[in-house]
């Protein structure tokens, strides 16, 4: 059963922002901006009791210790946070004006600072399982024993990722909107962006310079009267690594496991008479499938010298026709190309095998691994990379005794090399359709029709089938396995939108206006162990990087992501606006009203198809998100 537990989230904004624009000359113009913000946000459940345990799992207590009753306690949570951001921006433009010519040439710099972002674990979390086969398989064996046949364990949770990081955006570009005739307007553009990003103690990951941008677009008033105009534009857009990188990423984490057989159960849900689970990689102590065991991070290492941040491609062509002087027909086609994606990948095995080294020793949460001349180095559980490209790994040599020696071994690696049998794909087509009836001091609509697909194997920053908000560092990518069958229809992919709107003045005082949004399902992903067909689910190669049910294959048949999808939407929000006369209008009482029909709607389903091999999970395709239920909204506003 569900309960709910206060969650309170407390945030400060402060913003201040300054504008100045001068007219120099009559053809000549200066505009400056620069800005500054400051976003303090807190979540730390008042409820945490301190000192005592956040438990799960614990309908997989042993019985014979508890009588068949779990044992419980009324913690309600075991992590908070404590975090400020802060920015600040300037964009300077200079604009000529020399005949035809519209010249343009500007800065536009911005610089993020985060401190203390990511989570603080504040109490010992404890989760409960039995399996009599090995836990993760290659690395944790199994908890069944004769003293133990049923095979009950526990482990011990750590999760903490709390850090500080800053990213320095900056970029000038230059434009020519040249008016070749007096009906047709050619854009010539291009823009530089230099991106830098740096961990907590301030060592710069990332620094890609020279990232240039160029872009064309044209409008043609066909008739010379602004009764139709046709227009298109090309361009390549670049896009920063986040801040969030430096998070389980640049900066370091602990988010380990260590699983114990026990034989008691304290009255707070500790299990008691803890005997470690026997490793079964050679490795003792807490487990962390990526390696993030607190230690310090290689910066070198982690992000290689020529990644290449996210680019796309886009391409718009469209016009716009006046059928009345107060309607208006419009057709747009677009289409993005995603040329390249940055992501973590976690297979220190595949990167070893592709760089030609072999593992000899673990140590600090890193193997230390030797070439073919007996050089040793260190080799990371984590690294950031262009999936489908190639990149060159930094790994810092060591000594016989493991020890820095201060010198480095680059090897440049391809995606192919690591496993990976297609490249990152993502491509966004859509025709949009659009009716417009502008506002004339009494009424004004629109419609809007939107047919898109978008496929691929990579949905952007985020994996949003399941909520994984971990940005660029989501578990796509991971290794080569987790890829496999995942081209598809992305969790974005929304095959048909309508949308319409419109407001209508009663009176001179009185306004109403309504919504109405109705979408086509969403993709449906199905995620499980490995088995496409002919593998065992209990064999090692069924879980080959300990994911568990993770890879697009299920119930021993491949998962082509978007076979199936969530119903169809509807929305219906309406408005209502009061200005009385008597306050010069300045004076606004509203009324909205969000889902009017209180459609409840699935958009999201639980994707994960087995909790173990051969079990089925009895979440999968659960509901866990529902259209937002109706709200009814009042607010006063004054202007002055």
């Amino acid at each position: 059963m569900l309960t709910a537990v206060p969650d309170p989230f407390y945030q400060k904004n402060e913003i201040n922002i300054a504008k100045y624009t001068g007219y120099l000359t009559d053809t000549l113009t200066l505009s400056a901006m620069y800005g500054e913000s400051t976003l303090h946000k807190r979540q730390i459940n008042p409820s945490i009791l301190p000192g005592v345990p956040l438990l799960g799992g614990v309908t997989n207590q042993n019985p014979a210790i508890t009588g068949g009753t779990p044992i419980t306690n009324n913690q309600s949570g075991a992590v908070g946070i404590n975090a400020k951001d802060k920015s600040k921006g300037m964009r300077v433009d200079l604009e000529w004006v020399l005949g035809r010519h519209t010249l343009t040439a500007g800065i536009d710099n911005i610089k993020f600072e985060a401190f203390n972002e990511g989570q603080d674990q504040l109490v010992d979390r404890w989760i409960y399982g039995r399996t009599t086969g090995n836990i993760v398989p290659g690395h944790v064996g199994s908890p069944a024993s004769p003293s133990n046949p049923n095979g009950y364990y526990a482990y011990k949770l750590i999760f903490k990722t709390a850090t500080s990081m800053s990213l320095d955006q900056k970029a000038y570009y230059l434009e020519d909107r040249w008016q070749i005739t007096d009906n047709f307007l050619l854009s010539l553009g291009i823009r530089n962006d230099k991106f830098t990003n740096k961990n907590n103690v301030g060592e710069a990951y990332l620094d890609a310079k020279n990232q240039w941008a160029p872009r064309i677009g044209f409008s043609w008033d066909v008739n010379g009267d602004a009764s139709m105009k046709v227009f298109g534009n090309a361009g390549r857009y670049f896009l920063a690594l986040p801040n969030n990188v430096a998070i389980r990423g640049a900066s370091a984490s602990t988010f380990t496991r260590e699983y114990f057989t026990y034989t008691g159960i304290a009255p707070d849900g500790t299990p008691t008479g803890l005997t470690p689970v026997p490793r079964t990689d050679g490795g003792s102590g807490p487990y962390s499938s990526n390696g993030e065991y607190g230690t310090p991070v290689d910066v070198k290492a982690f992000a290689p010298s020529d990644l290449k941040n996210m680019y796309q491609d886009e391409f718009i062509l469209g016009m716009e026709k006046m059928l009345t002087p107060n309607l208006m027909l419009g057709a747009k086609l677009t289409h993005r190309s995603l040329k390249a994606a940055v992501d973590d990948f976690c297979d220190p095995y595949a990167l070893m095998d592709a760089a030609g080294l072999t593992p000899v020793d673990f140590q600090n949460g890193k193997f230390i691994a030797t070439n073919s001349g007996g050089n040793r180095m260190e080799v990371a559980f984590c690294y950031m990379f262009n999936p489908g490209g190639s990149n060159t790994y930094s790994f810092a040599n060591v000594d016989a005794s493991n020890n820095p020696t201060g010198t480095r071994t680059d090897i440049k690696i391809s995606s192919a090399q690591l496993g990976f049998d297609q490249g990152v794909k993502r491509t966004y087509v859509a025709l949009d359709l659009y009716l417009d009836r502008p506002w004339d001091g009494k009424w004004e609509a629109r419609i809007d029709y939107t047919f898109s697909k978008s496929r691929g194997n990579t949905e952007g920053q985020v994996k949003s089938e399941f909520g994984q908000t971990n940005i660029s560092k989501t578990q796509d990518w991971d290794a080569a396995a987790l890829m496999r069958y995942s081209y598809g229809y992305l969790a974005n992919d929304r095959r048909h939108q309508l949308k319409m709107r419109g407001s209508y003045a009663i009176t001179d005082e009185w306004l109403v206006s309504g919504n109405v949004r109705i979408v086509s399902g969403a993709p449906i992903s199905c995620l499980g162990y490995f088995n496409p067909g002919n593998i065992d689910e209990n064999d090692p190669a069924a879980d080959p990087v300990g994911y568990g049910s993770s890879y697009h294959t299920c119930f021993g048949q491949i998962a082509t992501p978007g076979s199936q999808r969530t119903p169809w939407t509807k929305t219906i929000d309406l408005g209502l606006v009061y200005r009385p006369a008597y306050f010069d209008k300045k004076l606004a009482v509203g009324l909205n009203v969000r889902n009017l029909t209180n459609d409840r709607k699935v958009t999201q389903v639980d994707v994960t198809s087995e909790t173990a091999p051969y079990t089925v999970d009895n979440n999968y395709l659960r509901p866990i998100a529902l259209q937002p239920p109706r709200t009814v909204q009042f607010s006063v506003t004054y202007d002055w």
